[in-house]
């Protein structure tokens, strides 16, 4: 070997170890940047069946399911469900409106929890559970307004029977207004008088869940960066799931006046859409 080779040799054993420590440094380097860099995921997973509903928020959709936060914390800004009517490609959009607890009492009946809908932070060391309900915020602009007419005309009605029972029964009108069987006598006499006709016609046209197939796609919008994560299932309502649920214009319009009423719900099987 001549002498220009082994000074490099020399050379190379001098830096040798500068070499070995600049490599580990910048490897060190590039997987924190690439922790760093590298975006977290959101695996949906259903459970149980959907819930169909329409009441006093208009048609509604809840799911059932877990959210699993995969490499990196997710954080959840909002979430919608989409839902297509296969015969004619009616589209409609329901938003979160509130979240219901998960658990299940065994015996006696309690009340449905529910919270408001608001945005959370998705880990990976704890999946995230969700039994959420959606409504559609076009319905609640769009038929709010229709019902105004409906209601004054309803406290008109109860303020002149109210006046022809005298002033004792005026005083009384939160006792016996809070009486159920008296607010759904008042009601039947309202109704078979004709006065909820029309409200009843518009509510009865709103109706959208008829019989047929539906595609759901539950989309998770995320934050920092704004990306979707999505899952799509298919659902089939019969027809007697359809006039159950069309009964519901009645209790609407009940619930309304403050007659307590029981809603009809759909729960159809679903099955996913995405391979």
């Amino acid at each position: 070997m001549d002498e220009q080779g082994i000074n490099w040799l020399s050379s190379l054993k001098e830096i040798g170890p500068w070499i070995l420590g600049f490599i580990a440094l910048v490897q060190v380097w590039i997987i924190g940047l690439w922790k760093r860099l590298r975006r977290g995921k959101i695996a949906i997973y259903e459970s149980g069946l959907i819930e169909i509903g329409y009441g006093d928020l208009g048609p509604s959709v809840a799911v059932i399911g877990t959210l699993r936060c995969l490499e990196k914390d997710v954080f959840v800004k909002r979430m919608a469900v989409i839902v297509t009517r296969k015969k004619d490609g009616s589209r409609h959009t329901f938003r979160w409106h509130a979240f219901r607890s998960t658990e299940v009492s065994l015996g006696t009946q309690e009340p449905t929890k529910l919270e408001l809908a608001a945005s959370f932070l998705a880990t990976p060391a704890q999946p995230h559970k969700y039994n959420i309900f959606f409504t559609e915020s076009a319905f609640l602009s769009d038929y709010r307004p229709k019902v105004q007419p409906f209601l004054r005309e309803w406290h008109a009605f109860v303020n002149a029977k109210l006046q022809k029972m005298g002033d004792d029964f005026l005083h009384r009108a939160f006792e016996i207004l809070g009486n159920t069987s008296v607010v759904s006598g008042l009601f039947r006499e309202f109704s078979d008088a004709g006065k909820a006709t029309d409200t009843y016609t518009t509510l009865d046209r709103a109706f959208y869940w008829e019989e047929g197939k539906y595609d759901l796609t539950l989309i998770v919008e995320a934050s920092n960066p704004d990306r979707d994560f999505t899952k799509s299932w298919q659902i089939e309502l019969s027809k007697e799931d359809s006039d159950r649920l069309r009964l519901n214009v009645v209790a609407i319009l009940q619930s309304m006046c403050g007659v307590r009423v029981t809603y009809n719900f759909a729960y159809p099987e679903y099955w996913s859409l995405d391979t």
